[in-house]
This record gives C-alpha cells, structure tokens and sequence, in this order.
C-alpha cells in the first residue's frame, strides 16, 4: 500500500441518496458483449491482516480482474485491525475501502457494520458484488442484496465465495465461538450459499458439497487459491504478524527465537554447524492441519531413520574408499525441524513439551511468526518442507495457500493425500503424497528426499513451475470472470454422496428484515 495515497473514508451518505443509489444501478442482463470493463466489488469479512482470506485471495484476485480492464472495488470491515478504519487506497489499480468502525454495541455493532458495508458497495455502482464468506457481516450483506434484488431495488449479480467450511465440522470446531454463534454461522453459511446468483469454491470438495446444495440451480465455480508473480516478494506472508521479544520454554531444550535476528546464513551458525551437516525439515503451519502428537510422532521416525543412515555412513567410512564413504556421511547428515508459525490456542508450546518428553528436544527449533520479508530466509535454508493432514472436514474443504508459498519457492513438500493437499501436489514430480494416517509412510518420504539431492532439485522445480503456471491468478480469473457472466440457473447436476453433513435446526426469518431495517 502506498501511504501517500491513503485519505479518509468520505462520510455516509444520507438516506435519501442511499435510496437513490439503488435505483440508479445498471440494468440489464450480462453477456460476452458487456462482460469487459464491469464495475465490480469484492466484499469481504475482516480486514487484510492478520486473516488471510482477503489479503491472499480477494486482493490478488481484484488485481487481476483489474489487470483484465475490470473497475474493481475491494470493501472491507476491519475489526480486526481498526487501526485501518476509514482509510483508502489504490493498491495495483484497485481502490481499497475500509469503512469506518462503528462503536462497539454488540449485536448492533453488527448490523451497523453491515449498513456501512452495503452503502460503500452500492455507491460504486456495481453490476457484481462478490461476498466472501457466507458468515458474519460478509454474509448478512449477502442476505441483504439477496432482499433488495427480489424487491428489485437492486440488478446487480451476486456471487458468494467459499474458501473454508464454516459450520459443523469446520471452522465451527476451533473458533471459539458461543453456543449461539456456532448454530447462526452454520445456518447462515448453508442458507447463504443457496440464496445467490453463483458461488465460487476453493476446493474439488466444497465444489461437490455446494453443488449437493445448489441442486439444479448450478452456478458453482471451482477457483482454488492462486499465486501472483512476484509470490515470493508480496503474498509469502500475508496476513502474518510479528511477535515482540520471544518467549522461552522454560525446562526444555527446544529452542524459540526471534525472527528478525536470523538470516540464512545465521540459521547455520545459531547451531555452530557448517551447511554441509546440517539438513534442516520445515514445518509452515498454523496448527489447523493436524494433531500435534502426529507431528511428534512423525519427526520420532524421521530422526530414527536418520540415525541409521549415519551409522551406515560410519561403516562405508571403514569399509569403502573414501568418496563413498563421503556420499554416505552426507546422507545421515544432522537434520532439524524449523518450526515456523504459531498455533490459535498455543499450540507450539504443546509441541515443545511432547518433544522434550519423547527425546526430541535437541532436534527442534520454533520460530514463530514471521514477517513477509523474512519468510524467504527460512525457505532458502529448508532443505525439505513437512506438511502433515489430518483427514477432517476443514482440511477437505480448505485450499492451503501455505503449500502454494511452499512449492512457488521451490521446496519439495511431503504432504498426505487430503482434499486439495493430494491434487496441487503431483506425488513423485512435485513432491510426495502419502496415504493419510500413514506416519510410517510420511517419514520415510522425509528422509528419501532427505538423502537424495538431485530428487529434491527436480521435484522443487516441478513444484515451482506447477504453482506459477496451473494456480496462477492470471489463469484463474478466467473461472471467476465465468461465474460472473453465467445466468443464475442452469441444468448442471452433480453426482450425489452419501456423505452427510452436520446441520442446524437453528432459524432466523427475520434476518434479512433487521439487516435491511439497519441499513435505512
């Protein structure tokens, strides 16, 4: 973001020029004829930081809808970092609007915060709003312009996005939330993922369970998440946040340090070691992927087997010439797991101290949150990255843009084969894919990659050009310009499972009524 292009958020217009606004859209059925230069707005949320869906998945999307001669408007609702509050800017042709906060009167707030979103996104004219999120004020907009368009008040099209399940299963499980958040977000993301023009989905999952729910009316477009050009520069490490000082596991020998004193070369010398014997396993994670005690479990065998390819370096040393004997030496070279990211409820902690107990301590080092500018030193140094799966609910749904940052930096990743995880990785070219569960498995493709340097190079390479080609945003607008163009309806039919998801019972009919009567 250019600073110098930030102003203040004008004030809200008055009701008689809300009122105005909606009756002042463009009219008229789209088609290929005007599809180009649409005014379009992507509704998000949250804010840009420190969640990632709007700063990795609706920005660089606007701006390649901009790129494609689009006016794009990108609307948020910064809660979560108010310090934006009734700022914009221009970021790559696209004007960013943070509506001011309102003051804090839950559920008021809510409804407020709603009103302000609809009049930032209506003043904009747009012939497509695109929500993203079927939950919390995302999805009350949503519900709104649903309202406004069977009153006719509104023309426009809308497209809901999905990038995660929310529910039951999903984000429902490890948000936090109250009893009655839990039941209206699984209501409200299930009644709102019917009640739209289109939905756009981030996984071959969701794509199925929304087409389930959809029926005939159709209108679901896969659209995974992408990588820009520049991935390594500006999209690594959105939406990370930097830790203060750094915090030791008191009684443990696992190790916690402060990024920004690291660099490439001082992750060698922290431990005193020349590159050639130290291999060093990266773990990206935000502990949503998996049981921490997986992880423990899986580096047990990786150090074992490690273990056994040095004492056979130790043998080819006395029974070999030496060149062989150097080959075998460099295969059960040291290896440290750099764990980087921090967990919602502390998780690394409960990492450091299974480590500690099962032995482990002096082979793990966490490292926390990092900067984006940072995140390029710890993915140079890796040798390897681990990227374990629990199969749930949440994880088929999800697409991991960590994996995405992982591959567009070149590193081999060994992944299980869960929902997207299994299909961005291409088992033996990108990386490799093991069953899920299979920790024996999983720490036998560690150390194969491990022990094989030309494997890890030609792997890191299918995975570098993978990510820049196939999940390239240039490439996926083309599906997102598609769910904005198709008409609402379509005789689209998806297979049928026999896999059921949890419901609610939970109802609100007089939702939309309230969002409207707020927004007046």
């Amino acid at each position: 973001m250019n600073e110098s292009q930030a102003r203040p958020c004008p004030e809200n217009v008055t009701l008689s020029a809300a009122k105005g606004l909606l009756f002042r859209q463009a009219s008229g059925p789209l088609s290929h004829d005007n599809l180009g230069g649409m005014r379009l707005v992507l509704l998000g949320p949250f804010g840009l930081r420190p969640k990632m869906t709007m700063a990795r998945r609706a920005l660089p999307l606007a701006r390649a809808l901009s790129a494609r001669g689009h006016d794009v408007r990108v609307v948020l609702p910064p809660w979560d970092c108010p310090q934006d509050s009734g700022r914009i800017w221009q970021e790559d042709g696209v004007e960013v609007v943070n509506v001011r906060l309102p003051p804090r009167l839950p559920p008021l707030d809510h409804l407020w915060l709603t009103a302000r979103l609809l009049r930032a996104a209506l003043r904009f004219h747009p012939r497509v709003i695109h929500c993203f999120k079927p939950k919390g004020v995302a999805g009350l907009a949503a519900a709104a312009l649903w309202a406004l368009q069977r009153l006719r008040l509104w023309r426009g099209r809308l497209v809901v996005d999905a990038d995660d399940w929310e529910g039951w299963g999903g984000w429902n499980e490890i948000g936090g939330y109250s009893w009655m958040q839990r039941h209206f977000f699984a209501w409200q993301e299930q009644w709102g993922l019917r009640h739209c023009d289109a939905v756009t989905v981030a996984s071959r999952w969701l794509e199925q369970r929304v087409g389930e729910m959809r029926g005939r009316r159709g209108g679901v477009w896969y659209v995974p998440n992408g990588v820009e050009q520049d991935a390594g520069s500006k999209e690594q490490g959105a939406g990370s946040k930097k830790q203060e000082g750094t915090r030791a596991f008191k009684g443990s020998k696992v190790r916690r340090f402060e990024s920004s004193r690291l660099t490439a070369h001082g992750v060698y010398a922290t431990w005193n070691l020349e590159p050639s014997n130290l291999q060093l396993v990266l773990l990206y994670t935000r502990f949503v992927e998996f049981e921490v005690e997986r992880v423990v479990g899986i580096w047990r065998r990786v150090v074992e087997l490690c273990k056994v390819a040095r004492e056979q370096g130790r043998k080819g040393a006395r029974a070999q010439g030496r060149k062989v004997a150097e080959e075998q030496r460099s295969k059960g070279a040291g290896v440290r797991l750099l764990v980087v990211g921090e967990g919602f409820r502390g998780e690394e902690r409960e990492l450091a101290r299974l480590a500690v107990e099962a032995g482990l301590g002096d082979s793990v080092d966490i490292i926390g949150w990092v900067e984006a500018e940072e995140l390029s030193r710890f993915f140079a140094v890796a040798d390897v990255a681990m990227m374990p799966v629990d199969d749930t609910i949440l994880n088929r749904a999800r697409c991991p843009a960590r994996l995405l940052d992982l591959m567009a930096a070149g590193l081999p990743v060994v992944t299980e084969a869960v929902g997207e995880y299994g299909h961005i990785v291409e088992d033996g070219v990108s990386g490799l894919v093991v069953s899920s569960g299979d920790e024996e498995a999983f720490a036998a493709a560690v150390v194969r990659l491990l022990q094989d340097a030309n494997l890890r190079q030609r792997m890191g390479q299918a995975a570098q050009h993978r990510v820049r080609t196939a999940f390239a945003w240039s490439h996926l607008v083309e599906a997102v310009e598609a769910a904005y163009f198709q008409p609402p309806t379509s005789n689209l039919q998806l297979p049928t499972s026999n896999f059921q998801l949890p419901t609610s019972n939970f109802q609100s009919p007089s939702l939309i009524l309230c969002v409207l009567v707020s927004s007046w």
